[in-house]
């Protein structure tokens, strides 16, 4: 079975309310349904599926894709569906077209659709009156959408696309790897993944690729939030405004990059932060444990906490840092002293210091072979 196949085999429930929505139209009564998901569930398999089916009902389709490009073109959308014919040709098209035949308006993330656009089908959607006119669009959560976008999709059904549930996961994969799957590993992949049919598909590649993938589908997003996406992965914490200062962001910025995360379906999800950490170099993942102890003693933090991100740092050079790891050695036990006297070593200290610190490690050290 071919992975797309799979996907769309596996949403039935949601087929099944939009082919709901072609049958009122067929019979007269305009119909609207806003298709939702996160990155990578299948929005677009679902719509070209409805496409299908509409067209095997005798419908009239006009199917755009709203594309990055698109959304920045005046009437973009409305070229791409008709040719550069200006909004009242299609409008009055609309009309005479299903006068004759139902038609199907789909509007592939609509989110991204130019202002326009969007403006043309807010008036699209207000004139339809009892014509046989299914209205469909799709789109995804990462951004709430000004108000003019929540006025076009109204009252539309909503159709929510989450993750595969387990026995769809295994289909999909089986699609996928192009073998049978065990159970052990159909929980394995979900759990990594949320069941998210992209990130499936995506965990199949080498991690190079897999991080290129996520990082250039991130910057889409912006490079805010991409920032707190590698942040967070080096971290591995939940704590926002640590991740977003580090990220450096503003806490307003942090907040939306988190928005931003959690509509595109990445936020914990165990496969994106590996791979994004994985992938990070040394030398990445120092520099960001740097900014964290800075943040961390800024906002005066316990010092095991700044320390705990300075073991992790290159040399900082600043002498709170001394401080701080000083602190922390005469209050652990003797092995945790060692290795945080040690790190205090790889700093820029002044002779006497650095005699001092060494006498201290020596002692220390003779402690731990009592």
């Amino acid at each position: 079975m071919a992975v797309t196949s799979s996907v769309v085999s596996d949403r039935e429930r949601e087929l099944a309310v939009l082919r709901g929505a072609l049958e009122e139209a067929a019979a007269g009564a305009p119909a609207a349904v806003c298709v939702e998901g996160a990155v990578g569930t299948g929005k677009s398999a679902v719509l070209g599926e409805t496409a299908r089916t509409a067209r095997e009902l005798g419908f009239e389709v006009f199917r755009v894709q709203c594309s990055g490009t698109a959304s920045r073109l005046r009437f973009g959308l409305l070229d791409e569906a008709i040719g550069g014919a200006a909004d009242r040709r299609l409008h009055r098209l609309v009309h005479e077209v299903s006068a004759g035949s139902p038609v199907l308006v789909a509007v592939d993330d609509v989110e991204r659709a130019d202002e326009p656009s969007l403006r043309f089908l807010l008036h699209l959607r207000g004139r339809l009156g009892r014509l046989p006119v299914a209205f469909v669009v799709t789109r995804g959560l990462a951004a709430a959408g000004g108000p003019l976008l929540r006025a076009v999709i109204g009252d539309a059904r909503p159709v929510r696309l989450t993750g595969l549930d387990r026995p769809a996961c295994a289909r999909f994969l089986c699609a996928v790897l192009g073998r049978e799957v065990t159970g052990e590993v159909v929980t394995e992949w979900r759990e990594a993944t949320g069941g998210n049919p992209y990130l499936l598909r995506l965990r199949a590649r080498d991690l190079g690729e897999r991080a290129g993938e996520l990082v250039a589908r991130l910057a889409l997003a912006g490079p805010r939030v991409l920032a707190l996406a590698r942040a967070s992965a080096v971290l591995g914490e939940a704590d926002p405004a640590l991740a977003g200062a580090v990220a450096g962001l503003t806490p307003h910025e942090a907040v939306e990059a988190s928005r931003t995360l959690t509509g595109m379906g990445f936020a914990g999800v165990p496969m994106v932060f590996s791979t994004l950490a994985q992938s990070t170099t040394a030398s990445e993942r120092a520099a960001v444990h740097a900014r964290a102890a800075r943040f961390r003693h800024d906002e005066r933090a316990p010092a095991e906490e700044v320390a705990a991100h300075v073991l992790e740092a290159a040399p900082i050079g600043e002498e709170w840092v001394r401080e701080v790891l000083l602190t922390c050695a005469r209050q652990s036990t003797s092995d945790r002293a060692v290795v945080l006297l040690r790190r205090l070593l790889r700093e820029p200290l002044p002779d006497a210091v650095r005699g001092e610190v060494l006498v201290e490690l020596a002692e220390r050290r003779s402690s731990t072979r009592r």
